[in-house]
């Protein structure tokens, strides 16, 4: 009897530490929670409901680490317990490993098929390029639950990574008549649609449930969005969303708000404010985070193309910055590179690719290469590389030091949208499934005409992206000894700074394309140069993410 009372005195302890723990985690007191939750686990280390809690104790304070040894713990204890397979499933994919989450991610579906464990197979099969089982397992997570919105997401992504774009539409939009109110999947039907060059007011429309995909609008509280309409005088605030590239490529709207009757005001990034001091139309232009001016009605920058009404054919011209390009003497082709994003970027693993890849451009006669990589570390192996970004305070300071480069090649990163808007010829080098601006399979944007995208055949296929790089270059670089570049005369030393600016400094990434210095399309007045500003540090980048796992993609 008193054996049986111990055992109930410390399963009734236990019971209270669980319920301890759920109140204070419910509370958004992880810290809290982490300190009475371990506790317990010691007191009772053969309590799975414990070593769960704390391993959600743990998730949330930041560390994967110990939380999926604990979750290892509980699934020893409950080895046919789907809800731990799926919670470490979940741990194992937000912590970079995919491969690990797979098998218990199809354990849990399997154990108990519901509609929380029904796409998340197709979801880490995604992430590891395998399409193919990706269809598969998102076609067995609807038998499981037939109609189920996340699962149809993913079957469209999977199409959409087989080349199947058609299919992936019909499978998004049957996701949207299961969910028409997710902003998951509105956003998702939105990317799918502009991917497919699909630019009408349905795809804009949809595109605007990014704002609640953090279950919260983040614009100014109490204030009136622009319609689109008259300004008739008022002041119209627009601001910066995302990450730079995005400021860069639509503040070319600025020009087209003011021209309907009003004063602009314009809220970017802090070091993007230099640069965009001037922008025609724009009265104004503040940092981000600092005290606004009185304005009347505001609008984001990413909503403006669906105001205009944009369409495939009427995409506005980009802006250029009153640059001055560098002088130079024919025959050797200035080449900027750019491996790597912000770490910030919620997919950067896939959108940045290693230094390393590059080593393959080494060797290519008639080209000499500057790093335009900020916090590069080591360059690329076997490839004479000049570091370009010392000193860079700014935007304005990148600016002007690619203003002295032939081409830029890039990642899709700030640095290739500031080259394109240049001008600078560009070529970006995309992810397999890329960004929805740069469209499927076509390697030229309306958006730049300048750029020309060098994309993945298969996911993580740097190898062969850089190949097709270096045939380029080398046609290219035969024919530039020839032809020469316009505008470009007299020095071999590096870059040219304009306007006076000291040499061999370096700027920001790339994106580009480059046919031969291809004519580019009438530009806007140019910025006016404007008085040095403070020292600025360039921020990364960020965007809504598409799954509860957080990635920029679309998967749930």
């Amino acid at each position: 009897m008193a054996r049986l009372a111990v055992q109930e005195c410390g399963r009734a302890q236990a019971d209270a530490a669980v319920g301890l723990g759920q109140a204070l985690l419910a509370d958004g007191r992880p810290d809290a929670a982490l300190v009475q939750l371990s506790a317990a686990c010691g007191r009772h280390p053969a309590d799975a409901r414990l070593l769960r809690l704390n391993a959600r104790a743990l998730l949330a304070l930041g560390l994967p680490g110990p939380a999926i040894g604990a979750l290892h713990l509980a699934l020893e204890l409950q080895p046919g317990e789907a809800g731990v397979h799926a919670e470490l499933a979940m741990a194992l994919f937000n912590a970079g490993q995919p491969g690990a989450a797979l098998p218990h991610s199809l354990a849990a579906l399997r154990l108990l098929p519901t509609a929380s464990h029904a796409a998340m197979p197709s979801c880490v099969l995604i992430d590891l390029g395998r399409h193919e089982d990706a269809l598969a397992a998102a076609d067995e997570g609807l038998l499981a639950c037939p109609g189920q919105a996340e699962v149809l997401v993913n079957r469209s992504i999977a199409l959409e990574g087989l080349g199947r774009h058609g299919e992936a539409l019909a499978a998004a939009r049957a996701a949207l008549a299961a969910a028409p109110d997710a902003p998951a999947i509105r956003h998702h039907v939105a990317a799918t649609l502009l991917a497919a060059g699909t630019l009408t007011a349905e795809a804009w429309a949809l595109y605007e449930s990014r704002h609640d995909l953090h279950g919260v609008r983040r614009w100014p509280a109490g204030m009136q969005r622009w319609d689109g309409g008259p300004l008739q005088g008022r002041t119209l605030l627009l601001h910066a969303e995302q990450g730079l590239g995005d400021t860069l490529q639509f503040v070319r709207y600025a020009p087209l708000a003011a021209a309907r009757g009003g004063r602009v005001v314009l809220a970017v990034q802090p070091a993007l404010v230099r640069l965009l001091q001037g922008t025609p139309g724009v009265g104004q232009v503040v940092p981000s985070g600092a005290a606004l001016p009185p304005f009347d009605v505001f609008a984001p920058l990413l909503s403006l193309p669906g105001l205009f009404g944009t369409t495939w054919d009427s995409v506005p011209p980009q802006l250029s910055y009153g640059i001055r390009q560098g002088v130079r003497a024919p025959g050797e082709l200035r080449v900027g590179l750019a491996w790597a994003g912000g770490a910030g970027f919620v997919d950067d693993r896939k959108r940045s690719m290693p230094a390393a890849a590059l080593g393959a451009l080494g060797g290519i006669p008639g080209a000499r290469f500057f790093g335009l990589q900020m916090g590069a570390g080591a360059m690329p192996p076997g490839l004479a590389v000049q570091d370009l970004m010392g000193g860079i305070q700014d935007f304005m300071d990148t600016a002007e030091r690619m203003a002295g480069l032939d081409l830029v090649v890039a990642v899709d990163t700030a640095v290739a949208h500031l080259a394109a808007t240049m001008g600078v010829p560009t070529w970006l080098l995309s992810r397999f499934r890329g960004c929805w601006r740069w469209g499927h399979g076509r390697a030229d944007s309306p958006w730049y005409p300048g750029l020309r995208v060098f994309r993945q055949a298969q996911p993580g296929d740097w190898d062969g992206v850089v190949a097709e790089v270096r045939a380029a270059l080398q046609a290219l670089a035969a024919t530039h000894g020839v032809l020469g570049v316009k505008g470009h005369e007299g020095d071999t030393d590096g870059p040219h700074e304009a306007d006076g600016a000291d040499e061999a400094h370096g700027t920001d990434e790339a994106d580009g394309t480059h046919e031969g210095l291809v004519a580019r399309r009438p530009r806007l007045p140019s910025h006016r140069r404007v008085a040095e500003q403070p020292a600025l540090r360039v921020l990364p980048g960020q965007a809504p993410p598409g799954h509860p796992a957080g990635r920029q993609d679309d998967r749930i």
